[in-house]
């Protein structure tokens, strides 16, 4: 909806007369998303670099000043908008400067065309403006430098046939747009294959990975070139989704980023010196520096002025120096502004009004004329015009990252000529362009199975007699150097070397500032070109060095002695019930017994005679009887005796379905516990470690398990380090000596 459109910002600037001199109001339009980065300070330095560019030509500074005033305007509607431009240009603006995007823009264009007014857009470029076969005069001309030629030669010069391009915006769309009906039209490059990647959201991670493994190389083994063309529409975009191909490792020499931003020198690509990855970006030439109050040795690349800041001076000369080319009777309007108490009273334009004509008309044809003939050195490149407003005769240098190379200038783009410096062009050319004579030297530490030596080169050469020696890929053996030489003789084509780590540590940053030791610290230093070793990728290590994709990934896991095989003995027949329960089973049969015992005495019906000659009751169920009758139901046999009471029957039959029961389950069990041997294991996880107190436990000096601990915010891993700073003797040397005190 257009209502929805813009919030508008009109920023008008008048120029305070002093005795003579003349106030100039030039209207100026930024919507939210530019208004943080160009504010009132920034419009002043804008001003002052104007100035200092007038020493090219004569400006007088006596008659004319400048001097910015500002009105802050926030509207959702665009008609709100438009309002508010009435509002400046009835104060006698003289001409506009905008800083909105291009749906907006082309709203704004027809509304000052309709009034005569000169518009200059600072981030505005119409792809479908050269489409059309009629010139209409529009009273806009466009900052912008189209960076779409250069990609055209850069393409038509690497022989591409494979293009991934990744848009942010509108904006950029239409630049793919554009490049697709120029490689229809002309022919000019042949792209066999052209992907689009659409990035809809930068912080969603989820969507950038996706994105990145939509265009990653799935094949190892391919030599081809990936170009990807990243045209997003901020600076924050770049700077993101750059960390994200860093993560993703999507940074090996297989890979050809080409940025499509006239900031690209904002972007701090140190990182991109490692891997071999190539960047390349275009950049407007400028014999002029244009001085923000920013340190040129600055490291924060974002302080660097931008190009719409460059733009925006670059502008304020346009006017300035379209106004000094006016002939006299044009410029008497301007300068008669002083002799008259409102100033530009006499050019204020009422655009509500039914009536079109209004006295601003011949002098906005006049000064529009003029501004389309100016041409100049500029902050942001060499200013010229076409007949639609567009720059033209401007140079653009080609900047390049390769292997341990900063951004370097290495060719230039100039009226459709593209020429670059680089070494050989892309027949012939390999990703992996760097000094091959070189022997590179690989650290390594000596640690079964990863690297070892090999005893029938070197004999019996101890792992402390071998630290800082150097060795040739027949004198080691392992996985490490078995990748090494893979990717040293297959893949780079490089003489290299291996040298055993002096101290014999994978590499720790030790307290006090004091330096890296191991690996880590041989490569900090430079003695070392790379590393290949089972070495841990931790953020700390990766502060200060850069890792390939992890090869193996192992975690940290504990190391203890084989548990013991737990053969059948005399008793493990009670295995398949605890103690505790064949206690109970001892308690319910005794128990079971005395009750029965009890029930028969108080029972009339347990009472008999036996013997008719001698007439005295007896009864069966003494206390002896009760245990074997008991012990007997429990082990599921006979006796010649059975309870007559009913009281007695109950006792017995309970007691009979709890034994049947328990000798189901029990005989189920022990057919298991003496067919399958338990093995003993008193250490199931780390708790378990920490809890008990007999065996002891430790980790590898100066190793990323030590480095674990060591700084773990883990309660658990805290009490662990602990108990290993106490004991000295736990920490060894290397995994060998580990393994030894565990055995």
């Amino acid at each position: 909806m257009i209502t929805n459109l813009v919030r508008l910002i009109i920023i008008s600037t008048y120029i305070f007369t002093v005795q003579t001199q003349t106030n100039i109001p030039i209207g100026w339009f930024v919507d939210d998303t530019t208004s943080n980065d160009i504010d009132g300070k920034t419009f002043s330095l804008a001003l002052a670099a104007a100035m200092n560019l007038s020493d090219y030509f004569i400006w007088p500074r006596d008659l004319l000043a400048f001097q910015s005033v500002h009105d802050n305007v926030s509207n959702a509607n665009i008609y709100s908008g438009f309002h508010r431009i009435c509002n400046q240009l009835e104060s006698g603006a003289i001409g506009s400067v905008s800083s909105i995007d291009n749906q907006k823009t082309h709203l704004l264009e027809s509304f000052m065309t309709r009034l005569r007014i000169s518009m200059i857009s600072l981030n505005y470029f119409n792809y479908n403006k050269q489409e059309s076969n009629t010139i209409s005069k529009i009273y806009h001309l466009a900052m912008k430098v189209d960076l779409l030629p250069a990609l055209a030669a850069f393409i038509k010069r690497y022989k591409v046939t494979t293009l991934y391009y990744v848009v942010e915006g509108e904006e950029a769309f239409s630049r793919f747009q554009a490049m697709m009906v120029a490689q229809a039209r002309e022919k000019s490059y042949d792209i066999l294959d052209i992907q689009i990647r659409r990035l809809i959201d930068i912080h969603n991670q989820n969507h950038t990975k996706n994105l990145l493994q939509s265009v990653e190389i799935n094949d190892r083994g391919s030599k081809e070139e990936r170009f990807i063309v990243l045209d997003l529409k901020y600076i924050d975009s770049y700077i993101n989704l750059l960390m994200q191909i860093r993560h993703h490792g999507m940074t090996t020499p297989h890979y050809h980023y080409i940025i499509m931003s006239l900031e690209a020198d904002r972007i701090d690509m140190r990182f991109f010196r490692y891997g071999g990855v190539n960047v390349t970006y275009f950049l407007p030439r400028s014999i002029h520096r244009m001085d923000l109050s920013v340190d040129p040795a600055t490291t924060d690349r974002l302080s660097l002025p931008s190009f719409q800041k460059k733009a925006l001076a670059d502008a304020l000369s346009i006017y300035m120096r379209a106004i000094m080319t006016l002939d006299e009777s044009a410029r008497a309007e301007i300068l008669h502004a002083s002799d008259n108490e409102d100033n530009f009273d006499h050019l204020k334009i009422e655009c509500r009004a039914k009536d079109k004509n209004h006295p601003h008309e011949a002098f906005g044809e006049n000064l529009f004329n003029v501004m389309k003939t100016i041409s100049f050195d500029g902050y942001s490149g060499y200013v010229s015009f076409n007949e639609y407003g567009e720059r033209i005769n401007y140079t653009l240098n080609i900047y390049q990252v390769t292997m341990n190379k900063l951004p370097r200038n290495i060719g230039n783009y100039t009226h459709d000529q593209f020429y670059m410096d680089d070494l050989k062009g892309f027949e012939g050319r390999q990703a992996h362009d760097f000094d091959k004579a070189r022997e590179r030297i690989i650290t390594t530490i000596l640690d079964e199975p990863f690297t070892m030596l090999n005893e029938s080169t070197v004999g019996n050469l101890s792992a402390s007699d071998a630290a800082g020696q150097f060795f040739t890929f027949d004198q080691l053996c392992g996985y490490c150097i078995d990748l090494a030489r893979l990717i040293c003789e297959k893949k780079l084509e490089i003489r290299c070397k291996f040298r055993i780590v002096k101290d014999n540590s994978f590499g720790t940053k030790p307290p006090n500032d004091q330096p890296w030791n191991g690996m880590i610290g041989e490569l900090v230093r430079h003695e070392a070109d790379l590393a290949v070793a089972p070495l841990t990728i931790t953020s700390q290590r990766e502060s200060v060095v850069d890792f390939s994709k992890p090869w193996m990934n192992l975690g940290i896991s504990i190391l203890i002695s084989k548990p013991e095989k737990n053969k059948p003995g005399v008793f493990s027949f009670m295995a398949p019930l605890s103690s505790e329960i064949w206690m109970c089973v001892t308690f319910a049969y005794i128990g079971v017994s005395v009750i029965l015992f009890l029930v028969s005495r108080f029972s009339p019906y347990e009472w008999s005679i036996e013997d008719e000659t001698t007439p005295q009751l007896s009864n069966k169920f003494s206390i002896l009887n009760t245990l074997f009758f008991a012990l007997a139901a429990f082990m599921q046999q006979g006796v010649d005796f059975i309870p007559r009471s009913i009281s007695g029957r109950l006792v017995a039959s309970v007691w009979w379905y709890f034994s049947m029961i328990l000798v189901s389950s029990y005989t189920a069990n022990l057919a298991a516990f003496l067919t399958v041997e338990r093995m003993v294991t008193l250490i199931e996880n780390v708790e378990d470690l920490a809890r008990q107190t007999e065996i002891k436990y430790g980790v590898v000096r100066a190793g990323s398990t030590q480095a674990f601990f060591e700084k773990s915010d883990v309660k658990l891993f805290q009490r662990m380090w602990a108990y290993m700073q106490q004991s000295d003797d736990v920490l060894v040397n290397n995994n060998e000596e580990g393994i030894s005190k565990v055995r």
